[in-house]
């Protein structure tokens, strides 16, 4: 009964953590959630400007990871809160994601057993 319930309550915490995705409309990119719309201010900017550059996101942004390159550096992937706050993730910045599943999951060619989700507050749940 106290494993069931655990489970249980895992189930909710995990489904109602991540609800936010990422969307782009007409060259930028916002954070969507289920309070509305919210532009990621730092990487608009950076694409304003054209300091960055090769943005992705990936899952069609349901994964809550965004990926650009800034001037001559390799690509670089983070994650996003649900407000838009833009996280460093090392040591999986430079990692591939490989694969996005519909509800966010995802895989990275580096580490093929694993699936990881982002929650509300930008961290990697597995």
């Amino acid at each position: 009964m106290k494993k069931t319930l655990t489970l249980i309550t895992l189930g909710v915490i995990l489904s109602t953590s991540a609800f936010a995705k990422i969307v782009a409309v007409d060259g930028q990119y916002f954070i969507e959630s289920k309070q509305g719309k919210s532009a990621l201010v730092s990487v608009n900017e950076l694409i304003k400007n054209k300091s960055v550059t090769n943005v992705k996101l990936y899952g069609e942004g349901k994964a809550n990871l965004i990926s650009f390159s800034k001037s001559d550096m390799p690509e670089t992937l983070y994650s996003v809160d649900e407000k838009g706050f833009i996280y460093s993730i090392k040591p999986f910045a430079t990692y591939t994601v490989s694969s996005v599943d519909a509800d966010g999951k995802f895989q990275f060619k580096e580490v093929p057993k694993r699936k990881y989700t982002v929650d509300a507050k930008g961290f990697f749940i597995y």
